[in-house]
């Protein structure tokens, strides 16, 4: 097995690589040159390390590819509630509408805001005041017409 310096290293590959008899061959080159202990065992360490490196990556990566479908699955769940969100709020301005123009007055929202029990809830939990319904519709009615299609106030106050 040593008989050469290249049988020596094919030897030396054979047991770093393979871990073919680890022990029976370096253990007696220990034994007659203690001072190799430090090559042997700085060889094991970065074996050690390098597979445990491998394992970890493997892990990281599973990892990883599982957050990007959960954020895929995250983006198409909250698509879903927004549409269901807006079919409902649309429904709501439906009912606010009492003139049934399509379209809704500040009055109106403010007397819905007022009167509508389903509709001050919806607003309350997106933290709409009263107030602040003023000022949304003054966003919203760009061209001083004094009303906004349903559908217009509800995309626009779910992008607020």
């Amino acid at each position: 097995a040593y008989s050469s310096v290249f049988a020596a290293n094919l030897t030396f590959l054979q047991q770093v690589v393979a871990g073919d008899s680890w022990g029976m061959l370096t253990l007696p080159i220990i034994e007659a040159e203690p001072a190799t202990v430090l090559i042997f065992f700085a060889v094991l360490i970065t074996i050690q390390l390098g597979v445990l490196n491998l394992i970890l990556t493997v892990i990281v990566d599973v990892a990883h590819r599982a957050r990007e479908a959960d954020d895929v699955r995250k983006i198409t769940e909250r698509s879903k509630e927004f549409a269901a969100a807006k079919r409902k709020l649309i429904s709501l301005c439906e009912e606010l509408d009492v003139d049934q123009s399509g379209e809704l007055s500040f009055e109106e929202l403010m007397t819905g805001l007022e009167t509508n029990p389903r509709f001050s809830t919806v607003m309350s939990s997106m933290d709409v005041s009263a107030d602040d319904m003023h000022v949304i519709f003054h966003m919203l009615d760009e061209d001083n017409s004094g009303s906004v299609t349903y559908t217009e106030f509800v995309e626009q106050l779910h992008k607020l």
